[in-house]
């Protein structure tokens, strides 16, 4: 813990807004928002649902073979930081993208935008350890334990709405969701 607090006070002061900014939103009542995203959903048109569906296709990936292949994606802060700083080990995404092909011995390239000098981007790479598949959030984060998955985020409730705001729990659903463990 005295470990995920440093790196959490050492990353940039814009940083450390964000972080401070999430755990605020996270204890917000987020029954609130959730009958603001169902009003959302009814209201939106054919052609809406349509393009998501296409943008979901365009987002497979398929393996070519089963030896260790190289792969990017793209994080925020501080989640970045903690990975960089080998305090955050496991990441949770959804079986969807890269994270539905990754095996062991993968390489991730992680990037993020500076949040001095937007046009800067920074990177670090890890390798795949293991890949284990979860019905749903919920479920990773107990079997996972959420602190792992999310460092300094102070309870499952909080972890679990943070992962709401992020995937809609449709997609959830459908496809899934996974835990990678690097080395």
């Amino acid at each position: 813990e005295k470990k995920v607090e440093k790196v959490i006070n050492n990353a940039n002061n814009a940083n450390n807004k964000e972080l401070n900014k999430l755990l605020k939103n996270l204890n917000i009542n987020n029954s609130k928002n959730n009958k603001n995203k169902k009003n959302t959903k009814n209201t939106k048109n054919t052609k809406n649902t349509k393009k998501r569906k296409k943008n979901n296709v365009n987002r497979t990936v398929t393996r070519k073979s089963n030896k260790p292949d190289k792969f990017e994606s793209w994080i925020r802060e501080p989640w970045f930081t903690l990975i960089k700083e080998n305090v955050k080990k496991v990441e949770a995404r959804l079986y969807d993208s890269i994270f539905a092909v990754l095996i062991k011995g993968d390489e991730v390239e992680f990037k993020t935008r500076d949040k001095m000098n937007k046009e800067k981007i920074k990177t670090h790479k890890v390798i795949v350890k293991d890949v284990r598949k979860y019905k749903n959030f919920k479920e990773l984060l107990q079997e996972e334990k959420f602190y792992v998955i999310l460092p300094g985020v102070p309870n499952m409730g909080c972890a679990l709405s943070l992962f709401n705001k992020i995937y809609p729990r449709q997609a959830e659903e459908e496809k899934g969701v996974v835990a990678i463990e690097f080395e």
